[in-house]
C-alpha cells in the first residue's frame, strides 16, 4: 500500500500507475468542473440579457422596423407614379389631358385612364427588340394571348392609382414558424433592380452567381419535386413577377403573364408573399381567404407534385439560337404564359376542394397522357 512519506523509488510499477491515474482523473474533474462552470455562466448571461422578455421586444422592434420601410415604400412608389402621370401629359400636351377630363367627368376618372393606358401602352411596345425575351433568339414575335382573367381585374379597384402601381399586401406578421412561405429575395429590391429583365433558362434550372433573382428562385424551386418543365416555367414566372413587385413600373408590370395580374383580395389583405405566385387568380383568392388554417408543408408538398404545365411528355423545352446559346422555345413559352395551359391533378383537387372552389375543376383536372414508346425509342435511336 502506498503512503504519502514513501520515496517514490519505493514504489512499485503498479503503484505507480494507480497514482498517475489519480491525478489524470483529478485533473479531468477539475477541467470538466470549470467547464460547466463556464456553461453557467454564459447562460446566466444569456438570460440576464437575453431572456424571453427581451427577445419579444427585439420581434416587436423588428416588426415595426418593417412595418415603417412598408409605409416608406409605398410613400416612396406614390412620387414615383406621380412623377411618371407629370411627364406623360407633358408628352401629350395639357390639351389632350383637358379633353380627357371632360370625357371621362372628373378628374379620379381620368388618373384611372390614364394608367390603364400607360399599361397598355406598355404592353403593345415590350414585344421590341430591346425588351422581348425572343428579340435575341431569332424567333417571329408573336403576340401572346392578353385576355383579363374571369376574377377581378386589377383595373376595376378603383381609380386612385394606376394597375401597374397596385401590389399586393404581404405584410402578415412573417412568423416562420406559424407560416413558413416566403420569397426572401423580396426583402433585398435594390439586388433585384440590377437583375435584367429577363432571366436566363439555364440560370433558373441550375442556378447562377451572375444573377441574384434567378439565383434565388432556383434555389426555391428546387427543394420541391417539380420537373424541369415545371420548374422552368414556373421560375420564369416568378421571375417577372417578383421584378415587378420590387420595380412596379408599366413596364415590368407588361411582361406579366395576364392571370398573374393581382386580384382584389391580394391589394386587401395581408397575406404571405409566396401564394401570391400561385397561376389561377381564384386558387390565389381561396387561398389568401383560408392561409392560415391550412399546413402549408403538406400544401406545398401536394403543390409540388400536382401543378403541372401542359406539355408533352419527352419534349424538349429549351432550344439553341443563332449564337448556340440556350432559349426557352416559343411554342413551350406560349403554353406556360396562357393561364389554360396550366394544371392540377386530381390528388391535389381531392385533397383540397375548398382551393378549387369557383374554378372549372374539369378544365383545369390534369391527366396524365403516357408517351408514345415507338416515337420515344425512334427519337432516341436517330439521336
Amino acid at each position: 500500500m502506498y503512503r504519502p512519506n514513501d520515496a517514490p523509488n519505493s514504489l512499485t510499477s503498479s503503484e505507480k500507475k494507480r497514482l498517475r491515474d489519480r491525478k489524470a482523473q483529478k485533473t479531468l474533474r477539475e477541467k470538466r468542473d470549470a467547464h460547466v462552470k463556464s456553461l453557467e455562466d454564459r447562460v446566466a448571461f444569456c438570460e440576464r440579457h437575453h431572456g424571453h422578455a427581451q427577445a419579444q421586444r427585439l420581434l416587436a422592434t423588428v416588426e415595426s422596423l418593417s412595418r415603417e420601410n412598408e409605409r416608406l415604400r409605398v410613400r416612396q412608389e406614390r412620387l414615383k407614379g406621380v412623377v411618371t402621370e407629370w411627364e406623360v401629359e407633358d408628352a401629350h400636351g395639357h390639351h389632350d389631358a383637358g379633353l380627357a377630363l371632360n370625357r371621362q367627368g372628373s378628374s379620379d376618372d381620368a388618373m384611372l385612364s390614364l394608367g390603364y393606358n400607360m399599361a397598355s401602352a406598355s404592353a403593345s411596345t415590350t414585344a421590341s427588340a430591346s425588351t422581348s425575351p425572343l428579340a435575341s433568339t431569332g424567333h417571329k414575335q408573336h403576340t401572346i394571348d392578353t385576355k383579363t382573367s374571369v376574377s377581378t381585374p386589377l383595373q376595376n379597384l378603383g381609380p386612385d392609382l394606376p394597375p401597374w402601381y397596385q401590389t399586393p399586401i404581404n405584410n402578415y406578421g412573417h412568423n416562420l414558424f406559424y407560416f413558413p412561405a416566403t420569397c426572401p429575395w423580396l426583402s433585398n429590391p435594390h439586388l433585384i433592380a440590377l437583375c435584367p429583365p429577363y432571366p436566363s433558362p439555364l440560370d433558373l434550372l441550375h442556378g447562377t452567381r451572375r444573377n441574384y433573382l434567378a439565383n434565388q428562385i432556383h434555389h426555391l424551386i428546387r427543394r420541391r419535386a417539380f420537373r424541369d418543365s415545371e420548374c422552368l416555367a414556373l421560375g420564369w414566372l416568378a421571375y417577372l413577377f417578383s421584378k415587378w413587385r420590387a420595380t412596379p413600373s408599366p413596364e415590368t408590370f407588361a411582361r406579366l403573364a395576364p392571370f398573374q395580374r393581382p386580384v382584389a383580395i391580394q391589394l386587401q389583405k395581408g397575406h404571405p408573399a409566396a401564394l401570391d405566385l400561385m397561376p389561377w387568380p381564384q386558387l390565389r383568392t381561396n387561398l389568401i381567404k383560408n392561409w392560415t388554417k391550412f399546413d402549408f408543408v403538406e400544401f406545398a408538398g401536394y403543390a409540388s407534385c400536382c401543378i403541372k404545365v401542359r406539355w408533352p411528355w419527352g419534349e424538349d423545352v429549351l432550344e439553341r439560337d443563332e449564337e448556340d446559346r440556350f432559349q426557352v422555345r416559343l411554342e413551350f413559352m406560349e403554353v406556360f404564359m396562357r393561364e389554360s395551359g396550366w394544371g392540377l391533378t386530381t390528388e391535389f383537387i381531392q385533397r383540397y376542394p375548398e382551393f378549387v372552389e369557383g374554378m372549372d375543376v374539369e378544365n383545369v383536372r390534369f391527366r396524365f397522357e403516357l408517351p408514345d414508346l415507338e416515337t420515344l425509342s425512334f427519337q432516341k435511336s436517330e439521336i
